[in-house]
């Protein structure tokens, strides 16, 4: 996962076209949750989301490293 160009997450390990059938992967949910004990009203806004297969950037912008797969990028 890219968070403003910068490498945050990533997961290598699922089976997206093998020959396992017994399920499959065909949905993206990004949420959050604050319970009752929150200190106040909170949101969360997610804005120019895209999923692709490969990193998405500016056309021409230089690609920057990649962190560890199933880990924090830093």
């Amino acid at each position: 996962m890219w968070i403003n160009d910068e490498f945050e997450a990533g997961r290598y390990d699922l089976n997206w076209l093998g020959n396992y059938d017994e399920y499959g992967l065909n949905a993206i949910f990004i949420e959050n949750y604050w319970n009752t004990g929150s200190p106040k009203v909170q949101s969360r806004y997610f804005d120019n989301l895209v999923i692709s297969t490969e990193r998405i950037g500016l056309a021409g912008a230089a690609k920057p490293g990649i962190g560890k797969a199933l880990g924090h990028g830093k």
